[in-house]
């Protein structure tokens, strides 16, 4: 509805009377710009700003800094109470934009502008707070309520809680949404949404979101130092962090933009964002399109991606397609305009190729399906699923229409839909011994792409962890149980008819078993190899020594947002939230810090455990290690050769040279695999490897005697 008021009015209405704080409505706008020494414009100042073409509906609520020139103010109008900073005749420069300092062709409504600030033809600001050294350039309309809640979870005083903005991940029934805040994490969001069965455990965290949030009405926006906005059609209720460079957006509404000097935010052409969080060093530009969402540091949608009810975790990339109602832990890709992923969660490292589908389907008369993938879930070109499935860690998806749900325990496995023999086709363990140079550069990649600026959290980026290698033991098991049940014929597993793996009568044919087997087991070995000098690293000798128990403990490991923590840790942590010994998102944070400092002892633990469980060895003497170090050597060699020959094939296959019309073409345009420098860098980590086993067995040898 549109109403009459009157001008003595505009700029003064912020704050309805009965919420404001000490009858003062600008009680949280001087606690958020604290500066006093402001003064009152003299009457040459003012008759020079009329000369300029300006207009107040007071000009003794327009106060201004010492340093203050009036010739830099021209052709605009101020309502309520406006404070200017200082003013003198310099220009701001901003890549080729330069401009001049002061306020030209603007309306200016109760707002505070910092010092050495060029605001040019802003059309409406109203209830903002702009820090220094800031470019405000064709911008049609800022504003802020007093209700505004930045992103916020939270509701104001007075308000319903109806009113409150949930984000509904996980699926679309909204029965694990979750609460929004400034500096959120992926663990944060898996924990509220998975354990949905504690109410206690959901009433703590929706207060320490309320209680950070600030339930006072009348904050004001604000547009942090050194920051740039130009070309922006609509900027409402949002805070804008210092250094965050916005050009062209059309829409930017409740959203907080956690921007910093060291870790800018860019939003660029054509962008909508409204109801969310941008963590720092984010991106969004290019019709981007972003609703009820959070965007992890160092992250970015591009090129027209729609992310909607979602959470992309640190370090990905979502280009052109479409997220709905999904978790998706740091280091996930998705760059194609037709794929298409709803009510998933994938726990990082993932990659959707072309035309995949995933969970567009469903086996149910309502919305009410999921998907959980582990870490590297690859599903392929035009790979459609269907609710509800899981998958282990490291699946990757062959093209096919998969017609029911799937339930892969195997990691490292390739799945495909073989519809000549009208079977489900398994084979486990494919990584290593056709795939490897994609496996390691999956690690390597991604670690060298970690640019967040807060590290609260030590993500893990190596293959072999205390996830897959409790998949791997997992396996181990399910396989060699297959065997006796349907036994192994030339290597394989032939199921008939239902079974645990998918839901449909066609059978599943599982592939090479006992290479599986083997290679699961040799990876272990290299496994706690590697854990083993990790700790060595880290804590010496003695670090690893007291960890080497007779019978280790065999304990389940929960991945939160790329952290990986023992489930005993993470179910105490929790006990002490609701015991109110952890009583904010920050000591939330604290404690995964806490946890992660310990995480290369903890791994140790691990590795021990699952390869005394798989019967890799009989104690923990050091003779029995030695053996394994030894063995993990050869290990790592023939991952290294695996590396070589998965990757060769793309330099001497005979069709992949039909395109050049010489072979000086094919090397100018391809290069040789000798020169490549991923495999180069294998090959000398396994001498590194190796001389460092060496060391360490030599203790060993001391420790013998």
């Amino acid at each position: 509805m549109i109403k009459r008021i009157k001008e003595s009015k505009v700029g003064y209405t912020f704050v309805p009377t009965e919420f404001q704080i000490e009858n003062n409505p600008h009680y949280l706008r001087f606690i958020q710009n604290p500066k006093t020494d402001y003064r009152s414009l003299s009457a040459e100042e003012i008759q020079a700003l009329k000369n300029n073409n300006n207009y107040s509906s007071d000009w003794s609520q327009v106060l201004v800094s010492d340093e203050f020139n009036a010739e830099f103010i021209r052709n605009s109008k101020f309502y309520g109470l406006v404070r200017i900073g200082k003013i003198s005749e310099v220009y701001l420069q901003h890549k080729r934009l330069t401009l001049q300092v002061g306020i030209y062709n603007s309306t200016i409504v109760s707002s505070d502008i910092g010092d050495f600030c060029a605001v040019h033809d802003v059309k409406y600001m109203s209830y903002y707070i702009i820090e220094n050294d800031v470019i405000l350039h064709n911008i049609s309309e800022i504003q802020c309520t007093d209700v505004a809640r930045f992103g916020k979870g939270i509701v104001k005083d007075g308000e319903a809680e109806k009113d409150r903005i949930w984000l509904e991940v996980g699926n679309e029934t909204g029965n694990r949404a979750v609460l929004m805040f400034p500096g959120i994490l992926t663990a944060d969001v898996y924990l509220w949404s998975k354990y949905r069965g504690d109410q206690r455990l959901l009433d703590k965290f929706k207060s320490f979101t309320q209680v950070a949030g600030d339930e006072r009405r009348g904050a004001y926006g604000v547009i942090g130092e050194q920051s740039v906005i130009k070309g922006v059609s609509f900027l409402m209720n949002s805070i804008v962090g210092p250094g965050c460079y916005i050009k062209g957006a059309n829409k930017i509404k409740n959203v907080y933009l956690d921007s910093t000097l060291d870790a800018p935010i860019n939003v660029g052409e054509g962008v909508e964002l409204v109801n969310g969080i941008m963590g720092k060093g984010s991106k969004a530009f290019y019709g981007v399109k972003a609703v009820r969402f959070v965007l992890g540091q160092n992250s970015a949608l591009k090129y027209g991606a729609r992310l909607i009810n979602s959470v992309l975790g640190e370090n990905s990339t979502i280009s052109c397609c479409e997220v709905l109602n999904s978790l998706l832990f740091p280091n996930h890709e998705q760059h194609h305009n037709n794929s298409f992923l709803i009510a998933s969660t994938c726990f990082g490292q993932s990659n959707l190729a072309a035309g995949a589908t995933i969970g567009s389907n469903h086996n149910s008369r309502i919305n009410d399906g999921e998907i959980v993938a582990g870490r590297g879930f690859w599903p392929g070109l035009s790979v459609t699923l269907k609710h509800h499935s899981k998958f282990a860690s490291f699946t990757i998806i062959v093209k096919g229409n998969y017609p029911s749900e799937l339930n892969v325990p195997f990691p490292f496995t390739l799945v495909s839909n073989n519809t000549d023999s009208s079977k489900l086709v398994l084979r486990p363990a494919y990584w290593f011994n056709y795939n490897m140079y994609a496996l390691e550069r999956n690690s390597w990649k991604f670690g060298s792409r970690d640019k967040r600026a807060d590290k609260i959290q030590p993500f893990e980026y190596e293959y072999l962890a205390p996830d897959t290698a409790l998949e791997i033991v997992n396996a181990v098991a399910y396989l060699e149980n297959l065997g006796k049940q349907y036994g192994i014929v030339d290597d394989n597993i032939n199921i008939e008819g239902k079974n645990d793996i998918e839901n449909y009568s066609r059978g599943v044919q599982i592939n090479k078993v006992g290479l599986a087997i083997s290679t699961y087991k040799e990876q272990v070995v290299l496994y706690l190899a590697k854990a083993l000098l990790a700790v060595h690293k880290e804590k010496g000798s003695e670090g690893w020594r007291n960890l080497l128990v007779p019978n280790p403990t065999l304990g389940s490991w929960i991945n939160l947002g790329s952290q990986l923590m023992p489930e005993y840790k993470v179910k105490a942590m929790l006990e002490d939230v609701k015991k109110g010994k952890i009583n904010s998102w920050t000591e939330l944070h604290l404690r995964y810090a806490a946890i992660g400092a310990d995480y290369a002892q903890d791994k140790l633990q691990n590795a021990l455990a699952c390869a005394h469980h798989l019967g890799l060895f009989r104690s923990t003497d050091p003779e029995t290690l030695l053996e394994l170090l030894t063995s993990a050597v050869a290990v790592c060699s023939k991952n290294v050769d695996n590396i070589y020959s998965s990757r060769e094939k793309d330099f001497s296959q005979s069709f992949r040279k039909i395109t050049c019309e010489t072979e000086a073409e094919f090397l100018a345009v391809f290069g040789r695999i000798e020169d490549n420098s991923f495999v180069n860098e294998s090959r000398e980590n396994l001498h590194l490897f190796a001389q460092e086993i060496k060391s360490l067995s030599a203790e060993l040898q001391l420790l013998k005697i």
